[in-house]
């Protein structure tokens, strides 16, 4: 080191002395050196931005990205997946299987039930092997990814009652395994707005299945072709909606306005047609016909061709007219389409109706999808050629979008439409009243789905019917039913277009119950003839508010029928029922009223969101309650983490402020777990009035208890005189008699007047009402059935409770209670033998 400072001094001595002096030449060798060094950052800088350049041009124009694995994405999953996809996809996918197993089940089995739906705590895998982009021929991004659903976490139970040799026989069939696996794609579209999602090529599906009999075990080999069935099933689902080129869909809105349509109304306008072409060659048809037939047949073909276009979604039809002689059609139709769900798919069919309309040769089709986005946009998607990707977006309700199809059967056809969606219908976002209580040991009441509210549903008529009769017209008539309530309008004679104005009243249910209807041709020598069916959302229907609309008959050609909605509150229930008794108790001189002691009636619907507290992921929950000094326990839910209790408790009503609740997981041999607890206030709780409550539990970090509570006042009626008990103060199954009594005296009375008409027309009306009459009665004896049968139910099981309780007391209260209810059934059966 010495030596080489000793020559380096003597050289900036020599320098300094003879060349330049230091305070000159030292700044000029710093400035050379920054210029070089910052000469040589920006070359780097160059180079890297070239490098990125590059590397987007190159991403850009490769048909393919190098294969990848994202192991990064699969520990996301399994973060994510127990509390928020899981629950997400099992309420998206539940109804689906529902549907499905319903109406695609085998014949060895007569009905069967979804009992537990879970997809367990073990997410898919996806991308754990290949991952890559890629660019198809029209430059539209795919992203494909190797997909594996491998699980026996998962708890799917099916209550199932079979046929055949074993009927009647009920069995569990236990989903224990599924094996999915596949290579999905996905497609961004609309600017990243939305994506679509499919498998690329058919996946690898099995399902492994377990029965379980009750008492006597069963096998697979009792009920052959069962785990052949499911597998089938499954894989049949996949393949007709996520199978290239048919895609699903996943949106996403910059907002959230947390709303789910359940229906909607859109404008179909067919615009124009090009390209069109039949798919049918000339001269194949009517070979089996005779050779002057087949000639007819072969000029026939040869002829310019008429095309119309077919229209459908679910089951309504509606068509265009016919275009003579060009291949060109310009038709600019206008058709209203009811959809049902929030998403829907539109089915665009294109025909050449020929020489007088004689043959109906296909031209080709196509499919477009309808869906809601829940910021209040609709997307309409279809596929192109070359599974190329069709989208638009509409903004709001009212804005149009124009469409241009092309039909996949056809090398050239095309279809132009203009889409409006005129509205939307939505569901209530939690109704109040919407699961019905389950009635309590100690107070047998019949269990109700009745909201309170009336809906009163206006015939006013309908226009362009389908003729039926010979002389080119119909003699219409409507039939309207909500829930197991029927009512029919009266016949109008030789009319495509009739006027009823006839207003009908239903007691509103909970749970989203359509109004459906059937309109008739009224025929008196054969069965009257269907002129359409339709059916009509009543959930988006806002009180005191009068709605119109005209309702397009599906399973028809054309009919429409207009209707006027209206919601009424429980405040005119209420009137016309207090209007009621205030003219049966006219006579009654004078009435007291005095109030007894109260109680307090906890009724604990469901929770959602508990904490697992077993080793599989679920829980055994039930319900602690304590009011003062009394506690109260709800029964058991197994293996659930949203148990559904829909049980009752009692307490006098002692004066204190709030109510302590408690949930636990139920363990056979060790203590049980508490998994959350709350506390309810009293305070401002009105007599026989119910408070809806979802409580918050503490303690843990999630979950919530759904409760209904009432402070119930008895009241007692006392009159001055021996006059016969107001209605509404009779037990439920004397209500009932009572009613189908007068129902009996108004049929009897009817058949009378009819027996003594003469007029067709008038004995025709006078059935009509009798009929109407038949069906309230039925409806009536119907519910008596119900009440009979459950209160039967109780009798067993408070049978159960005194062979289970040893304690005197308890004996003798069930065995009250037990003689309470074999009475009540004893009246019923008195009631509906004396009728």
């Amino acid at each position: 080191m010495l030596k080489l400072l000793i020559p380096v001094v003597v050289l900036a001595w020599l320098l300094e002395r003879f060349l330049v002096p230091f305070s000159n030449w030292v700044p000029l060798v710093a400035a050379v050196w920054l210029a070089l060094e910052f000469s040589r950052v920006r070359t780097r800088a160059a180079v890297d931005r070239l490098n990125r350049k590059w590397e987007r041009f190159h991403l850009s124009n490769a048909l393919a990205t190098a294969p990848e694995t994202t192991q990064w994405l699969n520990k996301l999953l399994q973060t994510v997946w127990p509390n928020y996809l899981e629950p997400r996809l099992v309420q998206e996918y539940l109804r689906i299987v529902q549907k499905q197993l319903r109406e695609k089940r085998p014949k060895s089995i007569q009905s069967i039930e979804v009992e537990e739906f879970s997809l367990g705590t073990a997410p898919p895998q996806m991308g754990s092997t290949k991952t890559y982009w890629s660019n198809d021929a029209t430059g539209k991004v795919s992203l494909y990814m190797d997909f594996l659903f491998d699980t026996t976490d998962m708890s799917v139970v099916l209550g199932a009652k079979l046929a055949g040799p074993l009927k009647g026989r009920a069995v569990r069939l236990i989903v224990s395994h599924v094996f999915v696996k596949g290579q999905l794609k996905f497609i961004p579209i609309l600017d990243g707005q939305a994506v679509l999602y499919s498998f690329a090529d058919p996946p690898e599906v099995h399902v492994g299945v377990a029965v379980a009999g009750g008492s006597s075990s069963l096998s697979l080999s009792d009920l052959p072709g069962v785990a052949t069935w499911l597998e089938r099933l499954l894989l049949e689902a996949l393949v007709k909606t996520m199978l290239e080129p048919r895609r699903r869909i996943r949106t996403l809105p910059l907002r959230n306005l947390h709303k789910h349509a359940v229906s909607g109304v859109l404008q179909v306008t067919v615009v124009s047609a090009s390209g069109l072409q039949s798919l049918t060659p000339a001269g194949s048809q009517g070979t089996w016909l005779t050779k002057r037939k087949s000639d007819a047949e072969s000029q026939s073909a040869s002829a310019p061709p008429s095309p119309y276009v077919e229209l459908s979604v679910g089951g309504l039809a509606r068509k265009t007219r016919v275009e003579r002689a060009t291949l060109e059609p310009l038709w600019d139709e206008t058709m209203e389409l009811p959809l049902h769900g929030s998403l829907s798919t539109l089915y665009v069919r294109a025909y050449d109706a020929g020489e007088r309309n004689v043959r109906q040769a296909p031209m080709g089709e196509a499919d477009l999808k309808i869906q809601y986005v829940a910021d209040d946009s609709t997307i309409f998607y279809a596929v192109g050629r070359d599974e190329a990707v069709i989208a638009h977006r509409a903004e709001c309700c009212e804005k149009g979008v124009v469409v241009t199809l092309p039909l996949l059967d056809s090398a050239s056809g095309e279809v132009t439409l203009r889409l409006t969606m005129k509205e939307w219908h939505f569901a209530e976002s939690a109704p109040a009243t919407a699961v019905p209580a389950v009635p309590s040991m100690s107070r047998i009441d019949s269990v109700s789905l009745l909201t309170g509210r009336t809906i009163r549903v206006t015939v006013v008529g309908a226009r362009e019917l389908k003729p039926a009769d010979y002389s080119g017209f119909s003699d219409p008539y409507v039939k309207l039913q909500y829930g197991s309530i029927t009512r029919k309008t009266k016949t109008v004679a030789q009319n495509l277009n009739p006027i009823w104005n006839e207003t009908f009243e239903f007691k509103e249910l909970s749970g989203g119950e359509h109004l459906r209807l059937r309109v008739f041709d009224s025929d008196k020598l054969q069965m009257d003839q269907s002129l359409g069916v339709a059916r009509v959302n009543l959930l988006n229907l806002v009180e005191g508010m009068q709605r119109e609309v005209w309702v397009p008959l599906e399973k028809a050609n054309t009919g429409e029928v207009r209707l006027q909605l209206e919601v009424l509150g429980k405040d005119y229930d209420l009137a016309r029922e207090a209007d009621a008794v205030a003219a049966s108790n006219a006579h009654v001189s004078t009435v007291t009223k005095s109030e007894g002691p109260a109680t307090i009636e906890v009724t604990l619907v469901e929770a959602r969101n508990l904490k697992a507290a077993d080793w599989n992921g679920t829980s055994d929950p039930y319900v602690s309650v304590k009011y003062g000094a009394v506690k109260q326990r709800s029964k058991v839910i197994y293996k659930t983490l949203t148990p559904q209790w829909h049980q009752t408790l009692e307490f006098k009503d002692s004066g204190a402020k709030h109510l302590a609740l408690h949930v636990k997981d139920y363990n056979t041999v060790m203590s049980s777990t508490s998994i959350g607890h709350c506390q309810v206030s009293l305070e401002g709780l009105e007599d026989n009035a119910t408070r809806d409550i979802w409580a918050t539990l503490t303690g843990v970090k999630k979950g919530e208890i759904h409760l209904q509570i009432t402070r119930r006042v008895a009241t007692k009626v006392v009159s001055t005189e021996a006059v016969k008990p107001p209605l509404e103060k009779l037990a439920p199954e004397v209500i009932a008699a009572s009613k189908l009594q007068i129902q009996t005296d108004k049929m009897y009375a009817l058949l009378q007047q009819a027996l003594a008409l003469t007029s067709d027309e008038e004995l025709k009306t006078v059935l009509g009402e009798l009929e109407q009459a038949e069906e309230e009665r039925g409806g009536i004896v119907a519910q008596l059935e119900k009440d009979r049968n459950t209160l039967v139910a109780k009798i067993k099981e408070f049978e159960q409770v005194i062979i289970a309780h040893g304690g005197f007391a308890s004996v003798m209260r069930a065995q009250a209670d037990r003689d309470v209810l074999v009475a009540k059934v004893k009246q019923l059966e008195d009631a509906m033998s004396g009728l």
